[in-house]
Protein backbone atom coordinates (compact mmCIF):
# COMPACT_ATOMS: atom_id res chain seq x y z
CA UNK A 1 0.00 0.00 0.00
CA UNK A 2 1.19 3.45 -0.87
CA UNK A 3 -0.55 5.80 1.55
CA UNK A 4 -1.84 9.33 1.67
CA UNK A 5 0.41 12.34 1.39
CA UNK A 6 -0.93 15.88 1.15
CA UNK A 7 -0.25 16.99 -2.41
CA UNK A 8 0.69 20.66 -2.67
CA UNK A 9 0.85 21.27 -6.43
CA UNK A 10 -0.17 19.80 -9.77
CA UNK A 11 3.49 19.13 -10.67
CA UNK A 12 4.09 17.33 -7.37
CA UNK A 13 0.89 15.33 -7.81
CA UNK A 14 1.87 14.25 -11.32
CA UNK A 15 5.40 13.29 -10.21
CA UNK A 16 4.04 11.16 -7.38
CA UNK A 17 1.40 9.56 -9.60
CA UNK A 18 3.97 8.83 -12.30
CA UNK A 19 6.20 7.13 -9.74
CA UNK A 20 3.53 4.54 -8.97
CA UNK A 21 3.89 3.15 -12.49
CA UNK A 22 7.40 2.02 -11.44
CA UNK A 23 6.06 -0.15 -8.60
CA UNK A 24 5.01 -3.35 -10.39
CA UNK A 25 3.80 -5.16 -7.26
CA UNK A 26 1.60 -2.33 -5.98
CA UNK A 27 -1.82 -3.79 -5.15
CA UNK A 28 -3.40 -0.98 -3.11
CA UNK A 29 -3.18 2.78 -3.52
CA UNK A 30 -4.65 5.31 -1.10
CA UNK A 31 -4.88 8.92 -2.22
CA UNK A 32 -7.38 9.73 0.50
CA UNK A 33 -7.51 13.18 2.13
CA UNK A 34 -5.44 14.99 -0.49
CA UNK A 35 -7.99 17.58 -1.65
CA UNK A 36 -7.88 15.99 -5.11
CA UNK A 37 -10.28 17.59 -7.53
CA UNK A 38 -11.71 16.42 -10.81
CA UNK A 39 -8.72 17.80 -12.74
CA UNK A 40 -6.34 15.32 -11.11
CA UNK A 41 -8.63 12.36 -11.65
CA UNK A 42 -7.46 12.01 -15.26
CA UNK A 43 -3.85 11.77 -14.03
CA UNK A 44 -4.84 9.20 -11.41
CA UNK A 45 -6.51 7.10 -14.11
CA UNK A 46 -3.56 7.47 -16.49
CA UNK A 47 -0.90 6.33 -14.06
CA UNK A 48 -2.98 3.66 -12.31
CA UNK A 49 -3.48 2.00 -15.70
CA UNK A 50 0.29 1.39 -15.78
CA UNK A 51 0.27 -0.47 -12.44
CA UNK A 52 -0.30 -4.11 -13.39
CA UNK A 53 -1.40 -5.54 -10.02
CA UNK A 54 -3.44 -2.65 -8.62
CA UNK A 55 -6.69 -4.01 -7.15
CA UNK A 56 -7.71 -1.37 -4.59
CA UNK A 57 -7.97 2.39 -5.11
CA UNK A 58 -9.01 4.72 -2.29
CA UNK A 59 -10.00 8.25 -3.28
CA UNK A 60 -12.07 9.06 -0.19
CA UNK A 61 -12.14 12.46 1.53
CA UNK A 62 -11.25 14.49 -1.56
CA UNK A 63 -13.07 17.10 -3.65
CA UNK A 64 -14.36 14.88 -6.46
CA UNK A 65 -17.66 15.66 -8.22
CA UNK A 66 -17.33 13.08 -11.02
CA UNK A 67 -16.14 9.51 -11.48
CA UNK A 68 -16.07 9.45 -15.29
CA UNK A 69 -12.27 8.93 -15.51
CA UNK A 70 -12.61 5.99 -13.12
CA UNK A 71 -15.02 4.29 -15.51
CA UNK A 72 -12.39 4.48 -18.25
CA UNK A 73 -9.68 3.30 -15.85
CA UNK A 74 -11.69 0.31 -14.71
CA UNK A 75 -12.53 -0.69 -18.28
CA UNK A 76 -8.80 -0.83 -19.03
CA UNK A 77 -7.93 -2.49 -15.73
CA UNK A 78 -10.15 -5.51 -14.98
CA UNK A 79 -8.03 -6.48 -11.97
CA UNK A 80 -9.19 -3.30 -10.17
CA UNK A 81 -11.96 -4.68 -7.97
CA UNK A 82 -12.41 -2.14 -5.18
CA UNK A 83 -12.81 1.63 -5.43
CA UNK A 84 -13.57 3.87 -2.47
CA UNK A 85 -14.93 7.36 -3.11
CA UNK A 86 -16.43 8.04 0.34
CA UNK A 87 -16.78 11.58 1.66
CA UNK A 88 -16.30 13.48 -1.57
CA UNK A 89 -18.54 16.22 -2.85
CA UNK A 90 -21.88 14.98 -4.12
CA UNK A 91 -21.14 12.42 -6.80
CA UNK A 92 -23.84 11.85 -9.44
CA UNK A 93 -25.69 8.58 -8.83
CA UNK A 94 -25.94 8.02 -12.60
CA UNK A 95 -22.12 8.03 -12.88
CA UNK A 96 -21.72 5.80 -9.85
CA UNK A 97 -24.16 3.26 -11.31
CA UNK A 98 -22.30 3.39 -14.65
CA UNK A 99 -19.02 2.81 -12.83
CA UNK A 100 -20.39 -0.18 -10.99
CA UNK A 101 -22.05 -1.80 -13.99
CA UNK A 102 -19.23 -1.13 -16.45
CA UNK A 103 -16.55 -2.96 -14.55
CA UNK A 104 -15.85 -5.99 -12.43
CA UNK A 105 -16.00 -4.32 -9.03
CA UNK A 106 -16.54 -6.42 -5.94
CA UNK A 107 -17.50 -3.25 -4.13
CA UNK A 108 -17.89 0.45 -4.75
CA UNK A 109 -17.51 2.11 -1.37
CA UNK A 110 -19.40 5.37 -1.12
CA UNK A 111 -19.53 5.74 2.64
CA UNK A 112 -16.76 4.78 5.03
CA UNK A 113 -17.11 1.17 6.20
CA UNK A 114 -20.27 0.73 4.10
CA UNK A 115 -20.59 -0.57 0.56
CA UNK A 116 -23.55 0.76 -1.36
CA UNK A 117 -24.60 -0.35 -4.82
CA UNK A 118 -23.19 -3.75 -3.91
CA UNK A 119 -23.67 -6.53 -6.45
Amino acid sequence: TWGSKQLSSLAEAEAILKSISYIPNLTSLSLASNSLGDGLLDLVAKYCTATPKLRILNLSDNQLTTVRPLVKLAKNKPELTNITVANNKQLPVVELRRLQTTINLNSLNLVNETSLLRR
